[in-house]
């Protein structure tokens, strides 16, 4: 077809000819459409979000469902691509994009789970409790990849000052596996930039943090150390007054 002619320029003009003579909903007309964020053309990616728009009726759940899709693409530019048409086919905030998006942060490829966190933005507003609770499901995944990921997306979606999304990053200090609780300790020190969940010597998240410290494991104690000088200033009261507390009330040289 002229879609896949090897002239860029016919390509092109193919592309623009499809949407001006497509009505708005024909399922052929999106599916060739769609199928062009997988070009290797940038300029022919680039066209396609605007082109869906133009074919395809907004948070239209197929259509949705065909660009999420492309987010588990093998190539980098095919998933930046349908980053950018998450834009055009779903409004902020619908629900089936949400669920779309999230269900990649369980992907077992890196990539692709980053690629969801950065679609997230895409199809949610900040602090949005749908996106929260969808992000939050994954927080007890079996994969702690996926748990990882999960608390990246929380942290990056949550409104500063949100303690709820912060009690739900620092009981993450206490995963089982190292990777989680690195994530976590780090997302807990870019709390002073948005978007962050915790002002810097909140009385709460230093209470949370430093009751990591009594833990069993040597890397969660590690982690809430960590964690605790990202959320404290130095010499806060509350903060020495806690550490002491574990300090007197411990055998365990590691704490």
């Amino acid at each position: 077809t002229r879609l896949e002619h090897q002239d860029l320029e016919v390509r092109k003009a193919a592309t623009k000819a499809l949407v001006r003579i497509a009505e708005k909903g024909d399922e052929t007309a999106i599916s060739a459409v769609g199928s062009c964020l997988e070009h290797s053309e940038l300029p022919v990616r680039k066209y396609v979000p605007k082109a869906l728009a133009a074919i395809a009726e907004k948070n239209n759940p197929h259509v949705v469902d065909a660009v999420s899709e492309r987010l588990e693409h093998r190539n980098s530019q095919v998933r930046a691509s349908a980053l950018r048409a998450l834009e055009y086919v779903a409004t902020k905030g619908d629900k089936h994009a949400i669920d779309a998006v999230s269900g990649r942060l369980e992907h077992n490829d890196g990539e692709v789970r980053f690629a969801a966190i950065r679609g997230l933005k895409k199809v949610a507003p900040m602090g949005d409790d749908y996106a929260l609770s969808q992000i939050s499901l994954r927080l007890k995944h079996r994969d702690g990849k996926a748990r990882a990921s999960a608390v990246e997306a929380l942290a990056s979606m949550s409104w500063k000052g949100d303690r709820n999304t912060f009690q739900k990053v620092a009981a993450r200090l206490t995963d089982k596996e190292a990777g989680v609780r690195k994530v976590a300790a780090r997302k807990l020190g870019e709390m002073q930039s948005l978007p962050a969940v915790a002002e810097v010597n909140d009385r709460v998240a230093i209470e949370s943090v430093t009751s990591r410290l009594g833990s069993a494991q040597a890397g969660v104690r590690r982690a809430a150390m960590r964690g605790l000088l990202k959320v404290a200033d130095v010499g806060n009261e509350q903060a020495m007054e806690l550490c002491t507390r574990h300090l007197e009330g411990s055998r365990d040289a590691d704490i």
